[in-house]
């Protein structure tokens, strides 16, 4: 009985580091508006000045909540571009997990769609630490890049490799593999909540948002060992 539930705790939590990336880039809006923003207006700094007096008169405020709404090209096309690249590297992924399935072992494809998606999620931590200001198309780019990257490997590899190997074993782990893609969407929406509650800092809320991810994505793979 205890192996069962260890097993099947291992599936709903690979299977929610496949759906992960996803959401984290979604849901981490806060943090690319802010990193696109119009830097250069002066009105817009006075503007972020007149959110951090107000957060400090009201408590913890978000931009978005002191009325703030993406206004730069880069802002309001952020979304669009992401679920593009996104689908389409979800789809490559999906083929060469397809392609691959003679070629490669299950465990082969699965491990590699974790490390790809650490490697995204590497420079993605690390440009929460740069200022990027003066090139954020840049910035903008290679965030898509990544994103991509990182979707990639968890839909696309990680995704298709644990629904392949739930299905050799009983009905209730593929349930537990759709129940722990969908738990993905939730968790990433709770710790995006957690974190602009943490702090008004948009910075630094990116550094926990995408450091906590990559700490999971970590104990996925952990936890991926203990059952092969």
């Amino acid at each position: 009985i205890m192996f069962r539930a260890r097993t099947m705790l291992v599936f709903a939590v690979v299977s929610m580091t496949s759906f992960l990336p996803y959401n984290l880039f979604m849901n981490a809006h806060e943090y690319f508006y802010y990193k696109l923003r119009n830097a250069s207006d002066p009105e817009v700094r006075a503007s972020e000045n007149l959110t951090n007096d107000l957060s400090v008169s009201f408590g913890k405020q978000s931009r978005l909540d002191a009325g703030i709404e993406p206004t730069t090209e880069l802002q309001l096309s952020y979304e669009g571009w992401f679920t593009v690249t996104s689908g389409v590297a979800c789809i490559l992924g999906s083929l060469l997990n397809t392609v691959a399935t003679k070629k490669l072992s299950n465990s082969c494809r699965v491990l590699s769609g974790h490390v790809i998606v650490l490697l995204s999620l590497l420079p993605t931590l690390a440009y929460t630490c740069i200022d990027t200001d003066e090139d954020q198309s840049r910035f903008f780019w290679m965030s898509m890049f990544l994103s991509s990257v990182s979707c990639f490997g968890s839909m696309g590899l990680i995704g298709a490799g644990i629904t392949g190997l739930a299905a050799t074993f009983h009905e209730h782990h593929m349930q537990l593999v759709l129940i722990g893609q969908a738990l993905a969407g939730i968790c990433s929406s709770l710790l995006s909540i957690i974190c602009q509650a943490a702090t008004d800092d948009d910075i630094l809320n990116g550094q926990i948002y995408f450091g906590a991810a990559f700490i999971w994505t970590i104990v996925s793979i952990l936890c991926y060992f203990s059952l092969v």
